[in-house]
């Protein structure tokens, strides 16, 4: 577990199509990111994205646009933002999610919670079985017991969600889930082409 943790967190930084978020950006909202928010590095606290994406609901309903550059990471701070972004969407505001490089395990939940999802073709997603573990200051056992299961009942719910926005056949949805294998966006658009469109084909939509 820990060594396929660290080959996501290693594939996150050299892949070559990451770091150009903000040019992504500056294409899809021709150079006006003011309805833009940006989840990148490794999840472990959105508070300032989520109270970000409160505020622009709150200025308008037009789309809210979210760029992902992500190799995932905390379930709860993952889960949170889902929260708010769930909340947003309840007010008829839209969601429009961007992968450039990466969205895997966590930000993978976070892209398909979406009201629309693009992404290159070359764009690496990734879903696998979460990975429960504590980590930060001393907890006892029982701490430890309880907060493992609440975050058993998150990532139940939130694979539910991903399954069900995916739609793929159940064979090809576990044979990537179990074997944590990256899919392109192109090859994803390919097995369900109702899941997400190309960045390229889309831009000035």
């Amino acid at each position: 577990m820990f060594k396929k943790l660290m080959l996501l967190l290693s594939l996150f930084a050299i892949y070559p199509a990451m770091g150009n978020t903000q040019k992504t950006s500056s294409r899809i909202l021709k150079g006006d990111a003011s309805r833009a928010v940006f989840v990148s590095g490794e999840i472990r606290d959105l508070s300032r994205e989520s109270a970000r994406l409160f505020k622009l609901a709150e200025e308008g309903d037009s789309p809210i646009y979210i760029f992902i550059n992500s190799p995932g990471g905390s379930v709860i701070a993952g889960g949170m933002f889902i929260q708010v972004m769930d909340r947003v969407k309840s007010a008829n505001v839209e969601i429009r999610c961007v992968v450039e490089g990466m969205a895997a395990s966590m930000a993978m939940h976070i892209f398909a919670n979406c009201s629309k999802r693009y992404a290159y073709e070359t764009s690496l997603l990734l879903w696998h079985p979460a990975y429960r573990y504590v980590r930060g200051a001393a907890i006892t056992e029982k701490v430890a017991e309880r907060i493992s299961k609440q975050i058993k009942l998150l990532t139940e719910l939130y694979e539910k969600r991903l399954k069900k926005a995916l739609a793929l056949e159940d064979a090809i949805y576990y044979e990537y889930y179990y074997n944590e294998y990256f899919v392109t966006a192109w090859r994803l658009r390919m097995l369900t082409p109702n899941f997400l469109s190309i960045v390229d084909n889309v831009i000035g939509e």
